[in-house]
């Protein structure tokens, strides 16, 4: 397979091991040879919050504190009350302008897998018994329910060890080049 664009999104619900599993991806193209660039749906609602209200809340999600992320939901709400795609679409023309591999790293929301989904990307859901976070705030939030209706390429349980991750980042990565040994 010999796409010019290589378009991985990570989904799942918090706590399951998105952000550790970009790292374990970017760890596997780096040793490989190869660079990425990793782009989240967030990133414009972290630099309206870090420009509008003084609070830099970080390039990767990770664990944050309730008052972070209540908002973050605020700023992505008002987003799509005044158009839904506005964020898919600024991730959407990142996309059309790299070439090679492309991770996103929170993909929530069914429009935002579709937008990866037309440039021949690809869908990772994290899946996890052992690894929960005990945030019961915004459970019923439009980006934590309509994680569920996402379906994905691959299913990863992250119920093991970061060895666990590289084996199941090397099954994906061989995707978009199966006959590649990839190294670790």
């Amino acid at each position: 397979m010999s796409l010019a664009k290589k378009i991985i999104g990570i989904t799942g619900e918090k706590g399951k091991g998105k952000t550790s599993f970009v790292h374990v991806l970017i760890y596997l193209l780096s040793i490989n040879g190869h660079s990425a660039l990793v782009i989240n749906f967030a990133d414009y609602i972290k630099q309206v919050a870090r420009e509008c209200f003084g609070r830099d809340i970080g390039s990767i999600h990770g664990k944050l504190s309730k008052k972070d992320r209540e908002l973050l939901c605020q700023i992505g709400d008002a987003l799509r009350d005044i158009d839904p795609n506005c964020l898919a679409n600024i991730v959407e023309r990142k996309i059309q302008h790299t070439n090679g591999f492309i991770i996103v790293g929170d993909v929530r929301l069914e429009r935002e897998a579709d937008v990866l989904r037309k440039h021949q990307g690809i869908i990772v859901s994290m899946e996890s018994e052992n690894y929960n976070r005990n945030e019961d705030y915004l459970r019923e939030h439009l980006t934590e329910t309509e994680i569920s209706k996402i379906q994905p390429n691959f299913r990863i349980i992250n119920n093991g060890t970061f060895a666990d991750l590289v084996t199941e980042g090397k099954k994906v990565l061989s995707y978009f080049y199966p006959r590649k040994k990839w190294k670790s």
